[in-house]
């Protein structure tokens, strides 16, 4: 289904650093007419498909992420048909469509890599660690600023969740591994955080200097390929707000060829049923957490627009990046970004102690933004974080995360809105220099 025609190129050929690079030229450039080898689109036309896409009603506010615009009306459509074919099926649960998915997303990988479709990215976490014979009392290393999922998936197994410090690109800081490793340490769980890979390669080497495994939590960052050579198993998530989002929770792990791991994910993440027999158990027990038809429907109609999404959400991030570059303030700065970036998110540091006097600032200006995630898991009101505590100091990462700040970005955020974004900063410094 070739939505924008020539404008969009096969999913399978995306690449993130070639993307982000050429868009940087675009968002420096004044000429509408410029041209990309890579991208095959002109400004100007990027420009229009963004314009057309966003839906945004310029009398309103500039939400931070809003709901009813997380797909285009060409999406919606898309997904109504595809719910509607499952509906008349009756295959609500099992069907076709996982294995479309399945093959799908192996194919954006890499053909030497396969797919499980899940109920979701804390499934795919908790699915992986099974599968790499994580159990209990083993040690897991995850950094200190995840999401609540990613220590839940840990625990879930069995294991004692460890957490590390970040740097200044907000992900785990390569030398917390070899620092916080023991005789229990199994595994480690990088996450790409909003969407970048900075330090997995690092993180990853090592990892393997101890012979530890690496679970990789991508689910901010799907699509990026050279995530494969740094991971054991990489997990995906679906969720709604997601880059690619399904229409509830759905997620997918992804591996190289193994049948013999292919089976195990597939039996752990389904009661232990062998995957050839019905139900015929061929492992003690398992999860049920195998993903939906009807939610593998979604993301395989979703997927035809991946490609151009993507490529909008690089280029809102590079002109943010340009803005800040330009106007060179001592409030506003950037965290280290790997051109290897979704842009799930745009992360921004405000310095001076004005992190929540911009919030307020821009609230009040009818500008939405947001802290993820507003409270490091050292900081839970939990045993663990008191434990944690006690055997580590995270006050480097509690002082980065406090100038912590995320601006608007998705799919279908339009340019005026970003523009009124740029002026409201525009005024907040001059306020404050």
């Amino acid at each position: 289904m070739q939505i924008y025609g020539k404008e969009l190129m096969q999913i399978k050929k995306l690449d993130f650093g070639k993307i982000n690079t050429e868009l940087a030229a675009f968002a420096r450039s004044g000429d509408s007419s410029i041209n990309s080898e890579y991208l095959e689109i002109s400004k100007k036309n990027l420009e229009e498909i963004v314009s057309r896409d966003s839906e945004y009603v310029t009398n309103k506010t500039v939400e931070f992420l809003p709901l009813n615009r997380l797909n285009s009306q060409n999406e919606k459509k898309e997904i109504s048909k595809a719910i509607e074919n499952v509906i008349e099926s009756g295959q609500y649960t099992s069907g076709p469509n996982t294995l479309i998915l399945e093959d799908t997303i192996s194919s954006i990988y890499g053909k030497n890599y396969s797919c499980v479709g899940v109920a979701s990215g804390t499934a795919a976490l908790e699915i992986s660690l099974r599968a790499m014979n994580i159990e209990n009392g083993d040690e897991v290393i995850l950094p200190v600023n995840s999401f609540a999922a990613t220590e839940n998936a840990v625990m879930s197994v069995g294991a004692i969740p460890v957490f590390a410090n970040i740097d200044e690109s907000f992900n785990i800081s390569p030398n917390e591994i070899q620092k916080l490793r023991t005789k229990k340490t199994k595994a480690v769980i990088p996450v790409c955080l909003y969407g970048s890979i900075t330090n997995l390669a690092e993180v990853y080497l090592a990892s393997k200097k101890f012979d530890l495994k690496v679970v990789v939590d991508a689910a901010q960052c799907f699509g990026i390929k050279e995530i494969t050579s740094f991971a054991d198993i990489i997990a995906l998530s679906f969720n709604p707000f997601k880059n690619l989002g399904a229409s509830g929770k759905a997620g997918a792990i992804v591996f190289g060829k193994d049948k013999l791991l292919k089976r195990k994910l597939r039996e752990i993440s389904y009661h232990g049923f062998d995957p050839e027999i019905k139900n015929m158990k061929s492992r003690d027990w398992g999860y049920n957490l195998k993903i939906d038809n009807i939610q593998s429907s979604v993301v395989v109609a979703k997927m035809p627009f991946f490609r151009i999404n993507a490529i909008k959400r690089a280029y809102f991030a590079q002109k943010y990046i340009h803005f800040l570059s330009e106007i060179d303030s001592d409030i506003f700065d950037m965290p280290l970004f790997s051109n290897q970036h979704t842009w799930h998110l745009f992360p921004l540091l405000v310095k001076k102690g004005l992190r929540d006097k911009f919030i307020d600032f821009m609230k009040n200006n009818g500008i939405g933004t947001d802290i993820f995630y507003p409270i490091l898991s050292c900081n839970y009101n939990t045993q663990l974080a008191d434990r944690a505590s006690k055997h580590n100091n995270f006050k480097k990462s509690v002082e980065l995360h406090d100038l912590l700040v995320n601006l608007p970005i998705y799919n279908h955020f339009s340019l005026e809105e970003q523009s009124k974004v740029f002026s409201a900063m525009s005024d907040f410094i001059s306020m404050h220099e």
